[in-house]
């Protein structure tokens, strides 16, 4: 939640994997069951995960790039 600390976010999509950056054009991606790469991971506020390593596995979500290019990814169980 409000976190930033990153500089890309790969993610499986039903057409492949796309990377997910700064300056994206705002959508919504619907993400079907994989791995999620967060590059660059950084620790400070909002990021609440247990690894260090930017990789998770997830049973499915939705990822939203806003028009102010902040990313919010909601996953249904990582």
């Amino acid at each position: 939640q409000d976190f930033n600390g990153f500089s890309r976010v790969y993610v499986q999509t039903a057409e492949g994997q796309i990377a997910i950056g700064n300056r994206s054009i705002p959508r919504v991606y619907l993400l079907p069951p994989g791995q999620i790469m967060v590059k660059n991971l950084a620790n400070g506020d909002g990021n609440f995960a247990k690894n260090d390593t930017g990789n998770f596995m997830h049973t499915g979500g939705w990822l939203f790039v806003h028009d102010n290019n902040s990313i919010e990814i909601n996953l249904v169980e990582a």
